[in-house]
């Protein structure tokens, strides 16, 4: 038989998650005498990655079958609930007997990812993935033992169970009664918080205010560079690609055309991915201090993340809390406009993403880093005083100002007798596409929150447009229209199958257009037989060679969806009257050569 591994899970909210877990009504023929308030756990893993000076805690999974326990840790993961977590290890003595030999103690624990698999001839399980800021682990026979706290400055706000201690039946004895000072309350450290808060005090604010409460804020454009639909050429007679990135300058100094809205101190270059039209900034008002000998009895030194704490959550793939968020939505005259909300303790609003910045030598610049190889935007910094002591250049700017006279924070509403005029745009937790930046300790640049602006074309929208009709006979994607003038309008026929139909990013709507092609047994006859796999995929089918673009690195041979309205200049999206099929010379020669 192989050794048995038991789990006890209390919550902060929740309390004891675990008790009842082993009983029969819980997981029926299976449960465990001695074990009724344990999780019977059948795999486990846990990995400890060295950094070269210390360990990179990279989360825990264990594997469990399905039992009282799976609501509550939906709930907890919902909620973001901090854990306390044992796990006892179980194996086969001398005698015959089960025996405890080692545990596993996690505090300041948060589930990251449930995966619930059910099979047949198989149990029906769920693997569940922790992350976690305090590890204790020791064999209780050898008595070995190693422990580790990632963020040292947050010890004293660890959450831990607090077991229940039965009452002894004897009279205790009688001893003076001394009065103790009270124990101060614990404070969430936060990045943000509104100066309207009294020290001490990091809760959400409860009524509408100004963002410049929060700290310096600022907004900055990126230039307009034309991307080709985002199909992105590389064209061999203009420098229009720009390596990955376009940067947006963040200084006070030189050319302001790039900043288009607030104030802003910080000297330097803030850039991101071509794609992101806007990059919004806040610096925190409020210092953050280091940790140091006596900071102990600094005032309010418990009130935000020291940034030692925020590296180590950058390396851990982990997040921050703050009391206030920036996202971006379009008003119904296509204009961007920002809206910040309050973001309660305890909500699935109040934790953000951080990213350390890396000195990249060869760029002279910072740079963001995923964390664990994770996908994320190219985010750079470039010093207004880089190591060669050259001063970054700016770059003119043709998008529009801001339009928009004030940025407010906004208590997120709760959907009951809660209206706002212009009505406020609830936010799904997705709907937010920030960072806190960290920078190195020798920087000297104090930890940023940024909050970006998506690519148009990966936000979601809804069809529009009623398509061209074909007269009787005529070849759609004919050389003679997709290769010159403006290219072929959709259909009308397939305009109405794609009509109202909503999609997250425009890349769904392509596939989708072109599944729709693969459906028409008419259009499908003036297509080649090597294309029509690639339209049954929702594929772009192949041009004739004649519509190929010969680019410097690239031969692009493959029909393209071309925006007659450039999206920059409120061009629809995903209006099908503003769009037309063409070959990639074609669309070559509209962006870049008329």
């Amino acid at each position: 038989m192989s050794d048995l591994v038991y789990l006890r899970i209390t919550g902060e909210k929740q309390g004891d998650i675990s008790s009842g877990c082993g009983s029969y009504a819980s997981i029926g023929n299976r449960w465990q005498i001695g074990h009724e308030d344990e999780i019977l756990a059948f795999s486990l893993l846990n990995t400890l990655a060295s950094t070269g000076n210390t360990v990179n805690l990279q989360r825990l999974k264990f594997c469990k079958l399905i039992d009282k326990s799976s609501p509550l840790l939906c709930n907890a993961i919902n909620q973001n609930e901090r854990l306390y977590i044992e796990i006892d290890f179980y194996r086969i003595n001398r005698t015959g007997r089960w025996e405890r030999y080692f545990y596993i103690r996690l505090r300041n624990a948060s589930l990251t990812n449930i995966h619930t698999t059910v099979a047949n001839n198989n149990f029906h399980t769920e693997c569940i993935t922790v992350a976690y800021e305090y590890i204790l682990c020791k064999h209780l026979i050898a008595n070995t033992e190693f422990s580790y706290l990632a963020f040292p400055a947050d010890d004293n706000g660890m959450f831990i169970s607090h077991k229940v201690i039965p009452a002894q039946k004897s009279e205790p004895d009688v001893k003076p009664v001394t009065s103790q000072p009270p124990s101060p309350p614990r404070i969430t450290p936060v990045y943000a918080k509104s100066c309207l808060k009294e020290k001490g005090c990091t809760d959400a604010g409860t009524t509408e205010e100004s963002a410049e409460n929060f700290g310096q804020i600022a907004i900055f454009a990126q230039p307009l560079v034309d991307d080709c639909c985002g199909y992105r050429h590389h064209h061999a007679d203009k420098n229009i690609a720009h390596a990955t990135e376009a940067a947006a300058p963040l200084a006070l100094s030189g050319t302001l055309a790039t900043q288009v809205y607030g104030e802003w101190s910080l000297s330097g270059v803030l850039g991101a991915a071509r794609g992101v039209p806007y990059i919004g900034a806040l610096a925190s008002a409020l210092y953050i201090p280091l940790a140091g000998e006596g900071s102990a009895r600094v005032p309010g030194r418990d009130e935000f993340w020291y940034e030692e704490v925020l590296r180590q959550k950058a390396l851990t793939g982990s997040t921050a809390t703050t009391r206030v968020r920036f996202f971006w939505r379009d008003d119904i005259h296509g204009r961007p406009q920002v809206y910040g909300v309050h973001t309660g303790e305890g909500t699935p609003y109040e934790n953000v993403r951080v990213a350390n910045m890396l000195w990249n030598d060869h760029a002279q610049r910072y740079e963001f880093t995923p964390a664990h190889g994770g996908d994320g935007p190219l985010i750079t910094w470039t010093p207004e005083k880089p190591e060669d002591g050259n001063a970054p250049g700016h770059t003119g700017n043709d998008r529009p100002p801001l339009d928009q006279p004030t940025i407010l924070v906004t208590p997120i509403p709760d959907g009951t007798n809660t209206y706002t005029t212009p009505p406020f745009p609830v936010p799904d937790p997705e709907d937010f596409n920030d960072y806190i930046l960290v920078f190195p300790a020798d920087s000297g640049i104090k930890p940023i929150y940024v909050y970006l602006k998506d690519d148009p074309r990966k936000q979601p929208g809804v069809v529009t447009g009623k398509g061209a009709e074909l007269s009787p006979g005529t070849r759609w994607l004919d050389m003679s229209v997709t290769n010159q003038g403006d290219g072929a309008p959709i259909p009308a026929h397939i305009a109405d199958k794609l009509r109202g139909r909503e999609f997250k990013i425009f890349d769904d709507f392509r596939e989708a257009l072109w599944l729709e092609v693969s459906k028409d047994p008419v259009l499908m006859e003036q297509f080649i037989k090597s294309n029509l796999d690639a339209l049954r995929r929702g594929r772009s089918p192949f041009t004739s060679a004649e519509g190929y673009y010969y680019g410097p690195n690239e031969i692009i041979n493959k029909y393209q969806i071309h925006h007659l309205v450039a999206i920059e200049h409120g061009g629809g999206v995903y209006d099908i009257d503003n769009l037309r099929i063409v070959t990639p010379l074609l669309h070559d020669d509209i962006h870049y050569r008329r």
